[in-house]
């Protein structure tokens, strides 16, 4: 600037921040420079997850008459989930039966199972599961896409975190009666999450 004395410059202080400076006789102000600002976006990740734990053999006794017995499992699922449960022989069966002399006796007994399985919920399961029907086809929309197409109930919205579930077994003192002998099933029990 001319005529009066004053004059303006311009300091560069730092990289990316400026100051003006405006020297008029004996005054001087400067520009105080902007605050700095960064902002950092933080993410983390928890998987999906989905397990379950039981106890030993499942001992039912003696399937002489009408009676039922219930196993308690442990499940941790932290996201909605849902199960399938297949029979390996679709009912208890003899495992090395007597050979029969005379009258008529059955080698084989059904049964029918009931699951129940708490949740940050409500609980949820099926009742009257026909061990018959527990096939492995039955099951294979549950294990191949973990869908609500699934024949078996689902926890729906809500979780399972170390929380229990239980199957009760029962059965039916048969027409015929059972030869002695140990019975025996497999049921495979597995939890999906959806």
């Amino acid at each position: 600037m001319s005529g009066s004395g004053s004059y303006l410059r311009r300091h560069t202080s730092a990289p990316g921040a400026a100051v003006l400076g405006i020297l008029a006789g004996a005054s001087v102000w400067v520009a105080s420079p902007a605050d700095a600002q960064v902002i950092i976006e933080a993410t983390g990740h928890v998987p999906e997850s989905c397990t379950l734990t039981a106890p030993g053999p499942f001992t039912l006794g003696d399937l002489s008459d009408t009676a039922s017995r219930a196993l308690v499992v442990n499940v941790n699922c932290n996201t909605p989930w849902t199960y399938s449960l297949v029979s390996a022989n679709g009912a208890l069966v003899a495992e090395t039966p007597p050979a029969q002399v005379s009258g008529v006796f059955t080698t084989s007994l059904p049964y029918v199972v009931q699951t129940s399985f708490a949740t940050d919920g409500a609980p949820f399961g099926d009742s009257g599961l026909n061990s018959a029907a527990l096939t492995a086809s039955n099951a294979a929309t549950c294990v191949a896409y973990a869908s609500a197409s699934c024949p078996f109930a689902d926890s729906g919205a809500a979780v399972s975190i170390d929380k229990s579930g239980s199957l009760s077994v029962s059965w039916t003192t048969p027409i015929n009666p059972l030869v002695a002998g140990t019975y025996t099933d497999t049921l495979t029990l597995t939890v999906l999450v959806i």
